[in-house]
């Protein structure tokens, strides 16, 4: 399986210059300084879809890192009395202290082209710089450790989220918000999935281009990796455009996971975490475990509810799937929001264990998953995932992965 690679975003290329002792000049060029700080951590980078709380519509990791631009020494900017061609102290009323995202950027300890200047050790671009350590999700976005103006200034102590929302370290996104880039779909189907702008950010767009009320096949869109242990969180929003002949039904798609044999099945030997719009306890139920199609077996807890079987934390467990093919899991409630974004998440251990959650609630669960390959059932612990188009219009958003051990 393929590790994600770091994407370092290039920082701007500063001069330094040499100033007279002038206040007013001093006060001029740090105001000058500050803009292009500013400017620079907004135009150096390639725009990416927003999908967090506080992350911004831009970079993968923080630009520059440890190498400074300037020189050793310099032009002293905001130094409290250096001469112009010492590097001061740091002003305590002008960009000091934390700088744009760093620990020490412009107007640091040792001014523009001071130790750390501006890219010094932890300039724009430093350990918490734009994006900071953790780039898209990480723990801290625009801002760093202490913002524009740091110590000096009011600037927050750090930004919440990058882009894709994830509060902590290890998310992995694996939709950019741009184009399909890591993901195929399945064989001649590829005008069925595009990216769109909907809700202030870019979104995998299931049916993009097709009329509405016509005919059109179901497919899948999958992951160009496998994957076998982890967390897997995505988000969906129901357009209004149906097709074939479910033209007037309720809305159905899935997510399917653990694929074995033939990915290029449009209906491949996998397990579905089913999405739909259908009251309960209909086919189409966000939650719903299908096991596709006849060569999946696993073991689901159940117990009785309104003359249903439906997943009990604590129930007894049955054997479902192969032989039987298709087979559903029913989860004990619907909790699909027509008109907004829904968010779900699945977790996965292997082969060991997969859970269900939708909008924050647990719905289903399933334990000891098996695929018949060639005649032998194996333990089901790996595979692609996929997403489906079926014969509904529907956009996925903030599509990310944390591994687990």
């Amino acid at each position: 399986m393929r590790q994600p690679l770091n994407h370092l975003v290039e920082g701007p290329t500063w001069r330094t210059h040499r100033f007279g002792s002038s206040g007013a000049r001093r006060a001029a060029v740090t105001l000058s300084l500050a803009a292009g700080a500013l400017a620079c951590s907004e135009g150096s980078t390639t725009p990416a879809t927003q999908g967090g709380s506080g992350g911004p519509p831009l970079v993968s990791a923080g630009g520059g890192g440890n190498v400074a631009v300037a020189g050793a020494s310099g032009a002293a900017m905001g130094g409290g009395g250096a001469s112009p061609n010492t590097a001061g102290t740091a002003g305590t009323s002008e960009l000091a202290g934390g700088g744009t995202g760093g620990n020490a950027g412009i107007g640091g300890s040792a001014g523009i082209g001071g130790s750390a200047g501006i890219g010094g050790n932890a300039g724009i671009g430093g350990s918490a710089g734009i994006g900071g350590s953790a780039g898209i999700g990480g723990s801290a976005g625009i801002g760093g450790s202490a913002g524009i103006g740091g110590s000096a200034g009011t600037a927050g102590s750090a930004g919440t989220a990058g882009i894709g929302g994830a509060s902590d370290a290890g998310w992995v996104p694996l939709f950019n918000g741009m184009d399909l880039n890591g993901w195929t779909p399945s064989p001649g189907a590829a005008q069925y999935f595009g990216v769109s702008q909907i809700d202030g950010g870019g979104a995998i767009h299931v049916y993009p281009t097709q009329p509405d009320q016509s005919d059109q096949p179901p497919a899948t869109l999958r992951t160009n990796d496998s994957y076998s242990s982890y967390v897997y969180h995505i988000e969906y929003k129901w357009g209004t455009k149906r097709f074939g002949d479910r033209k007037q039904t309720d809305r159905d798609n899935g997510i399917c996971f653990h694929i074995c044999n033939d990915p290029n099945n449009v209906w491949p030997d996998s397990i579905e975490f089913q999405i739909g719009s259908q009251a309960w306890p209909g086919e189409w139920v966000v939650g719903n475990i299908f096991m596709l199609v006849s060569s999946t077996r696993a073991q689901w807890p159940n117990a009785m509810m309104n003359g249903q079987s439906v997943f009990a934390e604590n129930g007894a467990r049955k054997s479902i799937g192969a032989p039987h093919a298709g087979e559903k899991a029913l989860a004990p409630s619907q909790l699909n929001k027509n008109d907004d974004w829904n968010i779900l998440e699945l977790t996965v251990h292997g082969s060991k264990d997969a859970e269900y959650k939708v909008n924050g609630t647990v719905v289903n669960r399933v334990f000891d998953m098996e695929c018949n390959e060639g005649g032998t059932w194996k333990p089901l612990d790996h595979g692609p995932i996929a997403l489906q188009a079926e014969y509904a219009e529907v956009y996925f958003r903030n599509i990310r992965l944390k591994m687990l051990p």
